[in-house]
């Protein structure tokens, strides 16, 4: 009976921790008499001027527990949300002595939540299962979840040339002129018969825009770029596949942009980023 007694102590607090550690959804109030409802309705001016009949749904929660409530809200209008009119424009506002409130993140997002425990930071939100966490001064996301790693080798010295056409003649005087640049591939990582590349070295990789990135896709017996872009660092494919390629998380200054297969290409399917600093 005691053993037993113990095991039921222990499940329950294992249940407890459980509950404790999952993130709580945000109740949203619909009123337009809520009390926060008057801010949002001072900063997005503008913003609700422009879109006659939008529902408002505020919640107050003090996320840093300094004792002032963040404010969270959601706009419901046509010209706010998705198609599906449930993943709509979020924003949590922060308040700030001298500047007032600021906006700390702004997303189109559906479900909301955020994890009780903030360490002396604002707590971490979990937005459409992603989790933001707090940086030097907004919610940032953490993009480690979304797709796996791409996995890049470096191209042997003597298909350089034909690698750095995909960048450009210049790409190509570069390469040969030893300014230290490097180019990296991975085969298939998005789909048959295409190449990720990657321009690496300090003379083409800006400190906005980061390195250089091309996908190839085989056509006929050549090699066409179907994505010119650039990545600050991580490259990940994801599980989402449209039209037989993989969707692709390229990392930016603020955050990740997500690309899918539109036909002919590759395409801007989403940017999942923090808002621009000040």
């Amino acid at each position: 009976m005691k053993s037993a007694a113990l095991l039921a102590f222990a499940t329950l607090l294992a249940s407890s921790a459980a509950a404790l550690a999952a993130p709580a959804p945000v109740a949203f109030d619909p009123s337009p008499d809520a009390a926060a409802r008057r801010i949002v309705n001072v900063v997005f001016a503008e913003y609700l001027q422009q879109r006659v009949g939008v529902n408002v749904e505020t919640a107050v929660i003090d996320l840093d527990s300094d004792g002032t409530g963040e404010i969270l809200a959601r706009f419901v209008h046509t010209g706010s949300c998705l198609a599906d009119m449930k993943t709509c424009r979020t924003v949590v506002l922060e308040h700030r002595n001298r500047q007032g409130w600021k906006i700390v993140y702004d997303q189109p997002t559906a479900a909301v939540a955020f994890e009780k425990e903030n360490q002396g930071v604002p707590s971490p939100l979990v937005m459409d299962g992603l989790t933001w966490k707090w940086g030097a001064s907004r919610y940032e996301p953490d993009g480690n979840t979304l797709g796996k790693d791409v996995a890049f080798s470096d191209v042997p010295s003597a298909s350089v040339d034909s690698y750095a056409v995909a960048f450009g003649e210049g790409a190509r005087k570069l390469a040969a002129g030893g300014y230290g640049v490097k180019f990296r591939y991975s085969g298939d990582a998005v789909g048959k018969d295409t190449l990720v590349v990657s321009m690496n070295g300090k003379v083409v990789c800006g400190d906005v825009t980061g390195c250089p990135v091309r996908i190839l896709a085989k056509d006929g017996k050549t090699w066409k770029p179907v994505l010119s872009t650039s990545s600050k660092g991580r490259i990940a494919v994801s599980d989402t596949v449209r039209g037989g390629y993989h969707d692709v998380v390229m990392q930016t200054g603020l955050g990740y942009a997500v690309y899918g297969w539109n036909g002919n290409g590759y395409s801007i399917a989403k940017r999942v980023e923090a808002v621009k600093g000040e």
